[in-house]
């Protein structure tokens, strides 16, 4: 086999990661080679986002499905179907376009998956590892929120890449099927029962009937994969209604989003209560700041004060605020932002806090909600729960 087929076959997927960082030469040559992809009438009908904030890093990571090597890696790449782009195109040159379609999104998702395999194959012929996160088309409204998608824009792939380590190189690549069982000729072939038991069998070393049972009830009625199905669904309505509906990214005064609700509701309560962990023991305080900088919703402290030492050895938090018959309790994890500039929003959005915290003081703490959870209740409506 020449490199190139060598290279493909012997990919796999690479979930740890060396202690190095990818040089700004070799991103460039993989983001370079996943746009000399193949496209569909040259019109590169994706969008794709680099993800240099470790902040966002860490709450993809959560969001899809915890798992924690996203946060880990040197470089992070969602590949969106973006029919956005040409559909404000045509409305710049004066026409008035029908909105996107089911098979205008299929052709995006088709774009962005080539050009993703592209970025893969590229990073594999400079030693760097890679792994696909289906996950990204889950979670619906946190991931809209996180990367500030509009209308007609879905986040179809996700990669992560590094230098892989050592175990890492000397796994072994789950073995494909066969070739007969995947290449028909001319037309689909519908497989019998004893077929699809014989394509199986190199998998099912223990008995066909179990090993499928047991993969359907991991992979195909796992609960991500319905959170998927419900994921991709309301993605689906963007492209089936006809009307295009207006959405705002999350940011400070911009109104619309779940975040901005809870922001808003906070903010009109004056004063909200936080309960933390002290080993054994709950702990609330009544808190009054918060505010929203860069797509997330902050509170803060001083590092001196109890709170600060409790959330460093338990993140977890939940906060309530009542108004006008109706409570608000927030729950999620509190992760410091330790930028400066981080702290001066905040500071500037509460100048009061001056007399006694400054941004660079080495005590004022900003701290941010990861993967939250927002219930709205009262005694005269049903609860309602939001995500951000």
């Amino acid at each position: 086999m020449n490199d190139i087929l060598t290279a493909l076959h012997a990919r796999r997927s690479v979930r740890a990661y060396l202690d190095r960082p990818i040089s700004d030469a070799d991103k460039k040559a993989i983001l370079l080679a996943a746009c000399a992809a193949p496209t569909a009438g040259n019109q590169q009908l994706y969008t794709i986002l680099d993800i240099t904030d470790q902040a966002l890093k860490d709450a993809l990571a959560e969001s899809c499905d915890h798992q924690s090597f996203i946060a880990q890696a040197p470089m992070v790449l969602v590949f969106c179907a973006d029919c956005r782009k040409w559909y404000d195109a045509y409305a710049e040159a004066g026409l008035s376009p029908r909105t996107p379609g089911a098979g205008d999104l299929l052709l995006a998702v088709t774009d962005a998956a080539i050009a993703a395999q592209n970025a893969v194959t590229a990073a594999e012929s400079l030693g760097i590892g890679s792994c696909y996160i289906g996950d990204i088309l889950e979670q619906y409204e946190t991931h809209r929120e996180l990367l500030c998608l509009p209308e007609y824009v879905v986040p179809s792939v996700m990669l992560v890449f590094g230098y892989p380590t050592e175990q890492q190189k000397r796994r072994e690549k789950p073995q494909r099927f066969d070739l007969r069982h995947i290449v028909h000729e001319n037309r689909y072939r519908h497989m019998d029962g004893p077929e699809l038991r014989e394509m199986f069998a190199p998998r099912a070393a223990n008995g066909y009937d179990a090993w499928v049972a047991a993969f359907c009830k991991r992979k195909y009625e796992s609960d991500f994969a319905r959170e998927m199905t419900r994921s991709v669904g309301q993605y689906l309505k963007q492209f089936d209604s006809g009307e295009e509906q207006e959405y705002n990214c999350t940011k400070p005064n911009s109104g619309g989003t779940v975040m901005e609700k809870v922001y808003e509701f906070l903010k009109a309560a004056g004063t909200y209560y936080l309960a933390t962990v002290d080993g054994d023991q709950p702990r609330v305080r009544p808190f009054g700041t918060v505010h929203i900088f860069e797509g997330r919703l902050y509170i803060q402290t001083g590092k001196s004060k109890d709170v600060s030492r409790q959330l460093a050895a338990n993140p977890k938090a939940e906060l309530c605020a009542f108004k006008d018959g109706v409570w608000v309790r927030v729950s999620g994890k509190l992760v410091e932002d330790d930028r400066v500039e981080a702290r001066k929003s905040m500071l500037d959005a509460y100048p009061d806090l001056r007399a006694m915290y400054d941004e660079n003081d080495g005590n004022t703490q900003v701290l941010y909600f990861q993967d939250a959870a927002a219930t709205f209740s009262s005694f005269t409506a049903p609860p309602e729960t939001v995500r951000f």
